[in-house]
């Protein structure tokens, strides 16, 4: 869980270079590892059949953002003299998910020895492990109140927006008047062995962080699993019975997510 506050900004970026005796090292080094070793000229003749594949599965959508994108692997498979195995990941974005699959290319070689050209791009793995919202919904409520482990939340008369991700609400952020939050260690802290006395450690925080501790929160950003979303949502929220859940297209400011 986490309150809106002003914006912040980036740290500085750093970017290493790698000399070309370096690159050349490494790249020696992983062939060695396939037991195989290939040289660099024939490294370059299946390569660019392997190029030209890549090129004809990406694809962009109808805003012209590429959503279909392909990566190789540097090092191929050997199996014979003639046929080489040459890994591709293959990522798709859809409404609300990334699909990665992993591709074989087999790459042969000619009979008449002079060309190559990708002969079979077999599908060996997929996964699916990136999300996103695909929908919010916002009601309105009358009034929220949240008290767990020490931390107090409160606010009267505002909305609630729901994230919605697969078909299920995964998060959900608040925003109304009279917004307040409180935090003070809870008494079974004192039941933790740790030697450290947290009211002590909180009333000295409180006293040198006060700006940190203390502020206007404007929204109160929440995520959850589907179990826990589902219980926070009927038990802190008064809802307003007037109103209905609606999708919304672009977020209002104060619902959008916060670095």
């Amino acid at each position: 869980m986490r309150f809106t506050r002003g914006p912040r900004q980036s740290g500085p970026c750093f970017v290493a270079f790698i000399v070309v005796g370096m690159v050349a090292a490494v790249c020696a080094a992983q062939a060695d590892t396939t037991g195989s070793p290939i040289s660099w000229t024939v490294h370059a003749d299946v390569y660019a059949p392997v190029k030209e594949w890549v090129k004809t599965i990406e694809q962009k959508n109808a805003d012209g953002a590429k959503n279909k994108i392909a990566t190789y692997s540097k090092v191929p498979r050997k199996v014979d003299e003639a046929t080489w195995l040459v890994a591709v990941h293959v990522n798709t974005a859809e409404a609300g998910r990334q699909v990665t699959e992993r591709y074989d290319l087999t790459v042969r070689r000619t009979a008449e020895g002079k060309a190559w050209s990708v002969a079979e791009a077999k599908v060996v793995d997929t996964y699916v492990g990136m999300f996103r919202d695909t929908e919010t919904r916002c009601s309105p409520f009358e009034k929220f109140s949240f008290r767990r482990e020490g931390l107090e939340l409160s606010a009267q008369s505002g909305e609630v927006c729901e994230r919605v991700t697969e078909g299920e609400v995964l998060g959900f952020v608040v925003h109304g008047s009279s917004m307040t939050y409180a935090y003070a260690p809870p008494a079974h802290a004192a039941l933790v062995p740790t030697g450290h006395d947290f009211y002590a450690v909180h009333k000295v925080m409180a006293r040198d962080h006060s700006s940190e501790l203390a502020f206007q929160p404007s929204a109160f950003h929440v995520r959850c699993d589907v179990q826990t979303c589902a219980e926070l949502l009927g038990s802190t929220l008064t809802r307003n019975p007037s109103g209905q859940a609606s999708a919304v297209g672009p977020l209002p400011q104060w619902a959008e997510p916060q670095a």
